[in-house]
């Protein structure tokens, strides 16, 4: 469960939650299954943070460092996560549908079982990132750096592609053939599909 002082910091906005955090670098936020729906977290020092099963749904993330947090389980329906740093962390299981995530960074992240129906991805930043099993139907990928990621038996029925970055990705068992801007990709090597 989450830590009630925690908690009551982050109430009093980012200002006292970075202030804090900055006077107490040894502590790692406890914000486990916190309602955090609907919040304005915008440019908070979410780093290394446990926020698993949390629901941050509707919340405003823009700009936030959310760098090697735990978001396993959390819902993150429908968040704002424009410009977010999300790299190294672990979102295995965690929901972003229809969650905007433009250039977003989860670089080396893992993703694996999550839930992108329908969610932005445009221009984010997915090299190395861990997307076995994702449900990315629908998903916005266009111009999405997806270099060196793992999209094994991922569903991308219906996901934009176009002019994203493809070197040396991953799709083992990945059916292509609905997902919209493959023409526009020039590094689909097709050593690496295994469909």
């Amino acid at each position: 469960m989450a830590n009630e002082e925690h908690l009551a910091i982050l109430a009093q906005g980012v200002n006292a939650w970075n202030q804090w955090r900055t006077e107490h670098q040894d502590i790692r936020p406890a914000l486990r299954s916190a309602d955090l729906r609907n919040t304005d977290l915008r440019g908070a020092d979410l780093s290394n943070a446990d926020l698993s099963q949390a629901d941050l749904s509707n919340a405003h993330l823009n700009e936030a460092d959310i760098f090697q947090a735990d978001l396993r389980y959390a819902d993150l329906s429908e968040a704002d996560l424009t410009g977010a740093i999300l790299s190294n962390g672990n979102l295995g299981w965690a929901r972003l549908s229809y969650a905007n995530l433009t250039e977003a960074h989860l670089n080396r992240t893992n993703l694996k079982q999550t839930y992108f129906n329908g969610a932005n991805l445009t221009h984010a930043q997915l090299r190395q990132a861990d997307l076995s099993f994702a449900l990315l139907t629908q998903a916005q990928l266009v111009g999405a750096h997806l270099d060196m990621a793992q999209l094994n038996a991922a569903d991308l029925n219906s996901a934009d592609l176009t002019n994203a970055s493809i070197g040396l990705t991953v799709f083992g068992n990945v059916d292509l053939s609905n997902v919209k801007g493959l023409e526009t990709i020039s590094h689909l090597n097709p050593s690496y599909i295994d469909i």
